[in-house]
């Protein structure tokens, strides 16, 4: 994660401060100043200006100048913030940055770290150095509240164990913005998908015309709820992880991992038997497959055998069957619960009650982790962190 150091200078303190709140609100990692033009002005003196304008300026990583752009402001670090979309630019070989004053934070982000890279030629630093555990969760049929499932857990070991969380969705219609609001503007998954693989021999992803390389920040391209989840802002129709091959799928994992942000990365298959899905139910560590109470078990067997003929029996051996939405609650306990043995090949490890486990907000559902539902989910979560004897 990078820290910067920002400047905004403008003469419009309303505007410089309503700026630099909503920047601050979506990446709290950056530090920003608001200057008058006068003000800037005396930090100015105190930071001669190399002939040839190659040095930044005096503290501060970019410097965002609320005006047009003008020769004599140019300088590295320098973005000009224009008044109409028409006059934004881009220009490499200048250094000339012109981005729109009004866009939304998350756009105006991304738009900052990528200029910072290509200017400084800064690339996101690795510093993992620790495991980071992979859990998945699964469903042989739509409507079983897999998804709901994968957030409450996400939420549990974000809350209440210290983890740092990813979430990532590999249904063809992902679920991330059902849970975690996506403001306008911004970098979406698709993009990080073009960047990341570009500058590998890959005839699908076309490669820049430059030929430059060019490894994104995750602060272009990350959302996040109220209790700290991340995730890539989803793309708009189909989910692009599912066109991933199994090699791919890995690497893009293997990013996530490498960025050093997250302890747990929880990825939700859903019902996807996709190649990239079924790579995830290989690599996890721990899988929980979210059944119904009551419905169909020879589709749920036929599931089961098809995850065991590609992965193994290790596949049945690393996974954990809930029952989700159970009506009928019969005590406060329902861990270990061997009274509902079904016919499926895999016993249930426990069940959960049908109760009211969310709320909507504004089009965004707000797992509630009370009452019955709450305790079964932190059980659930107790017993997926445990280690693999």
């Amino acid at each position: 994660m990078e820290n910067l150091n920002i400047a905004i200078v403008t003469d419009d303190k309303e505007y410089g401060k309503a700026c630099g709140r909503a920047i601050i609100n979506v990446c709290r990692t950056l530090v920003v100043n608001i200057f008058t033009k006068e003000e800037f002005a005396a930090v100015e003196e105190k930071d001669a200006v190399p002939a040839d304008h190659s040095r930044f300026y005096y503290g501060f990583d970019i410097v965002l100048w609320d005006g047009p752009f003008c020769e004599e402001r140019l300088r590295k670090g320098t973005i000009f913030l224009v008044d109409k979309p028409s006059m934004t630019c881009r220009n490499t070989q200048t250094g000339q940055y012109c981005i729109y004053k009004y866009s939304p934070a998350q756009q105006m982000i991304a738009d900052i770290f990528e200029i910072y890279s290509r200017q400084t030629g800064r690339k996101p630093a690795n510093i993992s150095g620790h495991d980071v555990h992979v859990f998945a969760f699964c469903s042989w049929a739509g409507g079983c509240g897999c998804s709901t499932v994968a957030m409450a857990v996400a939420q549990e070991l974000e809350r209440f164990h210290n983890r740092r969380v990813f979430y990532m969705s590999l249904e063809e219609l992902e679920s991330t913005g059902e849970f975690i609001k996506c403001s306008p503007g911004g970098r979406t998954m698709s993009y990080y998908i073009y960047n990341l693989f570009k500058d590998k021999k890959n005839p699908r992803i076309r490669r820049e015309e430059d030929g430059e390389e060019y490894r994104p920040f995750f602060e272009s391209f990350i959302v996040r709820d109220d209790f700290g989840i991340e995730a890539f802002r989803p793309t708009k129709g189909r989910n692009p992880l599912v066109d991933l091959t199994s090699a791919e799928i890995c690497t893009f994992v293997e990013s996530v991992m490498n960025s050093g942000r997250y302890d747990v990365i929880v990825i939700d298959t859903g019902t996807s038997i996709s190649e990239a899905a079924l790579t995830c139910l290989e690599m996890a560590e721990k899988t929980c497959l979210v059944s119904r109470e009551t419905g169909s078990f020879v589709r749920e067997t036929h599931y089961l055998q098809y995850l065991m003929t590609l992965g193994g029996e290790d596949m049945l051996r690393k996974m954990i069957k809930v029952k989700n939405r159970v009506r009928l609650i019969k005590g406060s306990d329902y861990f270990n619960n061997k009274a509902d043995e079904d016919e499926s090949i895999l016993p249930s490890s426990m069940t959960i009650g049908e109760n009211n486990i969310y709320s909507e907000e504004a089009g965004i559902y707000k797992v509630l982790l009370e009452g019955n539902f709450g305790n079964n989910i932190s059980k659930l979560t107790n017993f997926i962190v445990q280690p693999t004897r």
